[in-house]
């Protein structure tokens, strides 16, 4: 993500180009790939042993008998303010540009991935998601500012992929239904493929 810039402010809108192979393609087009390692916490039960190496954006596991190398387009260590820095920003670059965004966050239970989205209840652990949607709304305002016959349409999903069960998170917003208290009263959604 080198070159990205430091905010999507900070670099006009470029028109979205069309290619004959994928007509939605991002301006690197492809997809970016980060890993957050966490600190040692209570659910490694004081097993503080290190098998990762980590140098810049490439991780190295050894276990004692085998070693493995893998490449990321970013490797994050630190703050919720880093994880936002390194792929926050440039997906809501891309998506002021005019492309579709999506974040898919996976991994063990435990290990991050709800603390790393959402954060705590704390502006300097809010996680990646409300830090997006707080800068989205700050930049809508300052575009309609400048132009108030200006009309923006966001749409977004939010959802859960747990035991082949696929969750819509948002689905009781705006609904008659009130909110669900735990994630067993979350409707399922159902799959639909494509036959294009």
């Amino acid at each position: 993500m080198s070159g990205a810039p430091s905010s999507p402010r900070a670099e006009e809108s470029k028109p979205k180009k069309k290619s004959s192979k994928c007509e939605d393609v991002a301006p690197d087009g492809r997809v970016r790939v980060a890993v957050r390692v966490r600190p040692f916490n209570k659910a490694d039960h004081g097993d503080t042993s290190i098998c990762m190496q980590i140098d810049g954006n490439q991780i190295t596991i050894d276990n004692g008998e085998r070693s493995s190398t893998f490449n990321y387009d970013n490797v994050i260590q630190g703050t919720q303010a880093d994880v936002y820095a390194a792929i926050g920003e440039t997906m809501l670059q891309d998506a002021f540009s005019g492309y579709n965004a999506t974040i898919f966050a996976y991994g063990q239970t435990g290990s991050g991935k709800t603390y790393s989205m959402l954060g705590a209840d704390n502006p300097e652990h809010e996680g990646l998601l409300p830090r997006i949607c707080k800068e989205l709304f700050e930049l809508c305002q300052e575009l309609q500012a400048e132009d108030p016959t200006l009309i923006i349409k966001i749409q977004v999903s939010f959802v859960e992929v747990y035991n082949e069960k696929i969750r819509d998170l948002l689905e009781f917003e705006g609904s008659n239904l009130p909110r669900p208290t735990n994630a067993n009263e979350l409707r399922d959604l159902k799959l639909k493929e494509d036959k294009k």
